[in-house]
């Protein structure tokens, strides 16, 4: 008994040393950030996917991605609002999670047209998580290639494939998938089994990752899987056992706020947050309904809206004593 109590201390005081120098030597300080132009696939496999550290491509040509201007509502809804879709929907915006009795529970799977979802989407999005809507929280998040197998309609304004990506792997994405939702729809801690290219079309998407030295701190175990169904009273959920049984390996902490005495080796693991975003679809043109809404995309994204001012349609507006002096200097 002594000897393992003092193996299992070797080795816990090993992994303290694996995650401190993850963190003091590998581990960014903050994601990097680099413009898509500048960057070739041996630097991108050389410093960052041997590496495995993360990277944010800005300044995406538009005409390589007609997404950025196209895909307003009208737009979706003319092109693709007849074709059903598979939208998963949760009670509270979690999905592929463990909850509070220590199962895995999966999203329920329904098939709507994108219109209605769309109208769904919109319905409920200024409701609160405190607050979710009696239907749920809807999310388009569907893997398995979703883009070219449900809407491949929309495939005319993405490019087949990211040729940094193809240079850098050799192949073409084996999946090329669509996810549309709001701030409610979280994704759980979990682990990818492919290289991953992520754009953000419009709005914001936030990743909290973990190198691979941080897997010995995630607690992750073995759940019995469930499935939310809807309840019988309108707005009732229900969360049912699979069946037959299984037990999916999965990681139970929140990450983003994990319960440290719950999951206290959680304390130990090496985070980085990488935030992606895009303003108002990012149209060169820029077009701001209030001077509220410059200001706060001038916080989000500074670099895009100092380039926006430099045009003379806005003259006014760079001309206001906000940008002369102060915080809001440019």
């Amino acid at each position: 008994m002594a000897s393992t109590s003092l193996e299992a201390e070797r080795v816990r005081r090993g992994l303290g040393r694996l995650a401190r120098n993850t963190r003091d030597l590998l581990l960014p300080k903050q994601v990097p950030r680099r413009p898509a132009s500048s960057i070739g696939a041996l630097e991108f496999v050389r410093d960052f996917v041997a590496a495995s550290q993360p990277l944010v491509l800005t300044d995406l040509p538009v005409q390589d991605w007609p997404c950025l201007e196209r895909w307003t509502e009208a737009y979706l809804l003319e092109q693709v609002g007849d074709p059903e879709v598979s939208v998963n929907v949760t009670p509270n915006g979690l999905g592929d999670f463990v909850d509070e009795q220590g199962r895995f529970v999966k999203p329920l799977e329904e098939r709507l047209r994108f219109r209605d979802f769309w109208g769904q989407l919109q319905g409920s999005f200024s409701q609160t998580a405190a607050a979710p809507r009696s239907n749920g929280v809807p999310y388009l998040s569907r893997q398995n290639d979703s883009l070219r197998d449900e809407l491949p309609q929309l495939m005319r304004d993405v490019p087949p494939a990211v040729s940094l990506g193809v240079e850098a792997f050799g192949n073409e994405p084996e999946a090329v998938n669509l996810w549309v939702g709001d701030s409610r729809a979280v994704s759980s801690c979990h682990k990818d089994h492919y290289e991953n290219l992520y754009m953000v079309v419009q709005g914001e998407k936030v990743f909290t990752l973990l190198p691979p030295a941080a897997a010995p701190f995630l607690h992750e175990q073995l759940y019995l899987a469930a499935h939310f169904e809807r309840g019988r009273s309108c707005g009732d959920w229900e969360t049912v056992l699979d069946s037959p049984s299984e037990r999916v390996p999965w990681i139970p902490l929140d990450v983003a706020a994990p319960d440290l005495a719950l999951y206290p080796d959680f304390a130990f693991a090496p985070v980085v947050e990488a935030w992606l975003v895009q303003i108002l679809n990012r149209l060169r043109r820029a077009k701001f309904d209030k001077f509220e809404d410059l200001i706060v995309a001038i916080r989000e994204d500074g670099d895009f809206c100092k380039e926006a001012l430099d045009e003379p349609s806005f003259a006014d507006f760079k001309a206001d004593s906000f940008f002369a002096a102060g915080e809001g200097k440019l």
